[in-house]
């Protein structure tokens, strides 16, 4: 359903600590994009699924899904964040 939206557009997949930027459309876990802060590129649009993790902590200022947005937020002040979730009380 993914290729319908985005027909012309190439796209990668960063997994298990391989940071692969070269796409117009990059997906990756934030697992892989917080180990890879300093290598993340400029982006326009970041959209985060399992967004409601982004309110927890873990006793030391924060997570992983929130130090991703604030680092890709400083990259692009402009930038736009699409939060989904399907666990609306936590």
């Amino acid at each position: 359903a993914f290729r319908k939206w985005t027909q012309g557009l190439s796209t990668s997949i960063s997994i298990g600590g391989d940071l692969k930027q070269d796409a117009d459309v990059v997906f990756a876990n934030v697992q892989t994009a917080a180990a890879r802060l300093e290598h993340l590129d400029r982006y326009d649009l970041i959209a985060i699924d399992e967004s409601h993790h982004a309110s927890e902590t873990n006793g030391k200022g924060g997570n992983d899904y929130s130090r991703v947005i604030e680092h890709l937020k400083a990259l692009n002040p402009s930038a736009r964040v699409l939060a989904a979730t399907a666990t609306p009380n936590r």
